[in-house]
């Protein structure tokens, strides 16, 4: 429940930054021990595209003219490379450059920003991934973890004080030791407490 108000505050504040401005939210999970396409720059700018035009269909005729005719031809449209999808991502990002690995990867989306700052906004989350922090050293950085330890700590103490045992076991010191030691080892994510 907490995230869906952050999303929903989050989603408040872009609004009012956007003023008149359409705003489009393009969602990606990008994870780098996943599939091919989860890790790779070739994924994130299908995600990215797919999540935007998912939103904002008036720029599939623009970005994909040719699959745009096939469907309106009644045929089922195909993108047959790559080279389609980085050039419509060019095209929404205004520049000509197609980057393969997480330096360029990086580099890509600072330079998308700088092209656009005044229209986008990029929010990258990532657990403690150095190229992420070095990349993006510059702009305002959030350590995650460290916002939300108190929400583990007491979703902890919640969870274990539940159990009729736990008030049995230890002193009232070891049990708040024991807590705060859950909360610190899980480093933030609530799957690992």
């Amino acid at each position: 429940m907490k995230c869906i108000c952050q999303h929903k505050a989050t989603e408040k504040h872009l609004k009012l930054w956007s003023t008149t401005k359409a705003l489009v939210l393009a969602r990606l999970f990008f994870w780098k021990h996943g599939r091919t396409l989860q890790k790779s720059f070739r994924g994130l700018v299908r995600g990215l595209l797919h999540s935007l035009l998912s939103q904002w269909l008036e720029l599939i005729p623009l970005l994909f003219p040719r699959q745009w005719q096939a469907a309106l031809s009644g045929l089922r449209p195909v993108i047959d490379d790559d080279h389609e999808v980085f050039d419509a991502f060019r095209k929404l990002r205004e520049t000509d450059s197609v980057y393969r690995d997480q330096v360029h990867m990086n580099e890509s989306l600072k330079d998308w920003i700088s092209c656009r700052s005044a229209d986008v906004k990029i929010c990258v989350a990532s657990r403690e991934d150095i190229d992420l922090q070095e990349a993006f050293k510059t702009g305002p950085m959030l350590r995650l973890h460290e916002v939300i330890h108190e929400d583990i700590l007491s979703f902890v103490q919640h969870r274990l004080s539940s159990s009729e045992l736990y008030p049995k076991m230890g002193t009232s010191d070891q049990r708040q030791r024991l807590e705060t030691e859950i909360a610190y080892k899980s480093e933030g994510v609530f799957l690992w407490v």
